[in-house]
């Protein structure tokens, strides 16, 4: 087994999570499952469903700020939700700015899965 593709810790009889444990978040009910606990600190049932979430690093350039940054966000991450995670993580005011991929805005409500946003892909923040 190659410690950089499977972790060990999240394998169960017949089931192995194919993604490095640094890129994943997993989630049982809606609750994200801290690293620092185990699965069985909360008393997850045997026939339960836990959500593995792959993360992928995004580059942003942000134009007013001279400001490169990496943040690592989902497919399912919307626009707005990646630019209120650039103001919470580096203080950026993204009130009334925009993020662009390949000179095209993007819409707030889009998805990055949607928007075709993969890992290593680098955005603008402007405006």
């Amino acid at each position: 087994m190659d410690p950089d593709v499977m972790n060990p810790d999240l394998s169960w009889p017949g089931i192995v999570v194919p993604i490095a444990a640094d890129r994943q978040e997993l989630s049982w009910e809606g609750l994200v499952l801290e690293d620092q606990l185990t699965v069985q600190s909360y008393n997850i049932p045997a026939n339960a469903t836990i959500l593995v979430f792959n993360k992928i690093k995004v580059g942003i350039s942000i134009v007013a700020n001279n400001l490169y940054c990496e943040v690592f966000v989902y497919h399912g991450t919307t626009v707005g939700e990646l630019k209120a995670k650039i103001h919470a993580d580096y203080g950026v005011d993204v009130a009334h700015k925009v993020v662009r991929k390949e000179n095209r805005n993007l819409d707030d409500r889009a998805t990055l899965w949607s928007a075709r946003v993969v890992e290593g892909t680098v955005l603008l923040l402007v405006g």
